[in-house]
């Protein structure tokens, strides 16, 4: 899909704040975010219980042994799952971890990959949005122990990566093929007209994202 299609529809497409609908509907970005953020504390979650369940983790104090000595079962408890571990010395642990994850979340990448595209299909200028939501969440979890999570959201920020730079160099060479003559110079006015409202769409998604960081 060309850029210059949503662009020249009076620009309502290139700027989310143009939308009529912009106050009672998010937009598809903003869906694929919202997401991100109630799917993946779940997840973490899920492999901080594996690993306290099974003591898969070289960082405890104590050995398994002692716990159990230590405590009766009704007065055991367990740690905080929301917490963000350290990430675990052990690598080869933590690969067999990470392998029992992708076994219990064998459909999460087809599932987010394919959101993601619907996000894309609705106006490919929504990448970005997606692409911002994806580098936070792997800033938010880049030192801890969630290599799982790690290297699916890396997955899907490469995948979509590589296709929005294709996007932007077809539009390139969409320019570039505009003929300009000396009589007709207004074939290259209309992309700088609608160069604001682009960077404007842009500059929403960051904003509105860091809004509701």
């Amino acid at each position: 899909r060309a850029l210059r299609s949503p662009l020249a529809d009076s620009g309502n497409r290139a700027n989310p704040e143009k939308s009529p609908t912009s106050d009672s509907r998010s937009f598809p970005y903003e869906v694929f975010s919202g997401v991100l953020d109630d799917l993946l504390p779940l997840v973490e979650m899920e492999q901080n219980f594996i690993i306290d369940f099974f003591h898969a983790t070289t960082l405890e104090q104590a050995d398994f042994t002692d716990a159990v000595a230590v405590n009766a079962p009704r007065d055991r408890r367990g740690g905080d799952l929301k917490r963000h571990r350290l990430m675990e010395p052990d690598r080869d642990l933590a690969r067999r971890v990470t392998r029992s994850m992708e076994v219990i979340f064998a459909f999460l990448e087809s599932e987010l990959q394919r959101l993601m595209e619907w996000v894309v299909g609705q106006d490919p200028l929504q990448g970005v949005g997606v692409l911002a939501a994806l580098e936070r969440k792997l800033s938010e979890i880049s030192q801890s122990n969630q290599d799982y999570l790690n290297t699916l959201l890396q997955k899907l920020h490469s995948l979509l990566e590589g296709r929005f730079s294709k996007f932007v160099e077809e539009q390139i060479k969409a320019i570039e093929e505009t003929k300009v003559k000396i009589n007709k110079r207004k074939g290259v006015i209309s992309f700088f007209r609608v160069f604001p409202a682009f960077m404007s769409a842009v500059e929403n998604m960051m904003s509105r994202l860091d809004a509701n960081s």
